[in-house]
């Protein structure tokens, strides 16, 4: 796992006060969801801040969408959804 308490951001001189607050509340939560480990929570690897986008680096998991599954069988039955959920 990255030492993510060393994470740099771009020159924040430039940057507005309120984006510098939104640049470290994203961090706090990164570096939050980094800590998960759960075989139902996708992993978060890594993150940045790359020009005004902020990304995520997150674990691939294979399978269809949530979308895709319902516009193929419409709505989910209880005893389904409650086990995506």
């Amino acid at each position: 796992m990255p030492d993510w308490t060393k994470k740099n951001f771009n020159d924040i001189r430039d940057v507005s006060p309120e984006q510098v607050q939104i640049q470290w509340r994203f961090a706090r939560e990164a570096q939050a969801c980094g800590r998960l480990t759960h075989t139902n929570v996708v992993r978060v690897y890594d993150f940045g801040v790359a020009g005004e986008t902020a990304y995520l680096v997150m674990e691939y998991v294979r399978g269809v969408t949530l979308r895709r599954e319902l516009d193929r069988v419409g709505s989910l039955p209880p005893p389904r959804a409650a086990e995506v959920l």
